[in-house]
C-alpha cells in the first residue's frame, strides 16, 4: 500500500481489499512523503510495517502535520474510526537506488526526492514497471516547492534518468492521473522544467512570469494561486537578482 487516503470509506475499502488478497502475508505501507493528505489513513493499518525515508522518521514537524489532519477533518465534518497517529518507520530508506525485496513478487528500488517537501522519495516497483513519484509530475499541478528549489531540481533530474533508462510502463503521481506512455511522462517532465525556468527568470528579473500561460495549462487558479506565490517567495529566498544561489542546500 502507498499513501492510502482520503475519506474514511475510501480508506476502509482499501483495507477490505488488502484483507482479501493479503491473508497470510506481511503488510507493508509505504509513504512517499509526510504531507498530511498522504498520511491521514495510517491509523487504519496498525499491523502494517511502514517504509519511509530517514528524514520522514526524524521529521521534527510531526505534531504540526497531525494537527493539519485533525483540522481538515474538523473543517469537513469527518470522523475517522481510527486514531490520527504518526507513522513510525520500520524500514528506513536512506540512499538512492536502495533495493527492497518484500516478497517473491515485489521488488522495489527507492530514490530520495526532497524538494517538494523535506522527506520525499520515489519508488520503482520493478516487476510491475511502475514508478510512484509522490507529489511530482502531476498533470493537474505545477511544481509545488514547499521545501527547496534546488533540491526540487535534483529530484526532477533523478526522475528524468529513471524514466529514460528503466522500463517504466506506468507513472503514478500523488495527485492527478497516471501516465502510461513514455512520451506523456517526458511531457510532464518538460512542463515541470518550463515552470521552474519561468520562475527563475522571474525572480532573476529577466522576464515577468506569464500568468496567462500558467492558468491556461493548470486551470485551478482559485486553489493554486497561493502555492504559486509561495513558490515565488521561496525562489526569492534562494536566488539573488542575478539568478545566482544565495545559499546551496545542505
Amino acid at each position: 500500500m502507498i499513501d492510502p487516503n482520503w475519506l474514511p470509506d475510501e480508506v476502509l475499502a482499501i483495507r477490505r481489499y488488502v484483507e482479501r488478497i493479503g491473508q497470510g502475508k506481511d503488510w507493508y505501507l509505504l509513504y512517499t512523503h509526510s504531507d498530511y493528505d498522504h498520511i491521514l489513513g495510517h491509523g487504519a493499518f496498525p499491523e502494517a510495517r511502514v517504509i519511509a525515508t530517514e528524514a520522514f522518521a526524524k521529521n521534527p514537524h510531526r505534531q504540526r502535520i497531525l494537527k493539519q489532519v485533525r483540522q481538515w477533518d474538523a473543517d469537513n465534518y469527518v470522523q475517522r474510526p481510527w486514531p490520527v497517529v504518526w507513522p513510525e518507520v520500520d524500514v528506513v530508506v536512506d540512499r538512492d537506488a536502495q533495493h527492497l525485496v518484500l516478497d517473491d513478487a515485489l521488488s522495489l528500488r527507492c530514490w530520495l526526492t526532497p524538494g517538494h517537501n523535506e522527506d520525499g522519495m520515489m519508488v520503482l516497483a520493478e516487476s510491475q514497471h511502475t514508478l510512484i513519484v509522490g507529489d511530482y509530475l502531476s498533470d493537474v499541478e505545477f511544481p509545488f516547492i514547499d521545501y527547496n528549489y534546488a533540491l526540487y531540481e535534483d529530484a526532477l533530474k533523478k526522475m528524468e534518468l529513471v524514466i529514460k533508462v528503466e522500463p517504466v510502463s506506468v507513472l503514478v503521481p500523488g495527485h492527478g492521473h497516471p501516465a502510461f506512455r513514455k512520451s506523456d511522462m517526458e511531457a510532464r517532465l518538460r512542463e515541470s522544467w518550463e515552470y521552474l525556468d519561468a520562475l527563475w527568470e522571474h525572480v532573476a528579473g529577466h522576464k515577468t512570469f506569464d500568468e496567462a500561460w500558467l492558468w491556461a495549462r493548470y486551470p485551478f487558479e482559485a486553489n493554486q494561486l497561493a502555492q504559486h506565490l509561495t513558490n515565488i517567495r521561496r525562489a526569492e529566498e534562494e536566488f539573488d537578482r542575478e539568478g545566482r544561489w544565495l545559499a546551496l542546500p545542505d
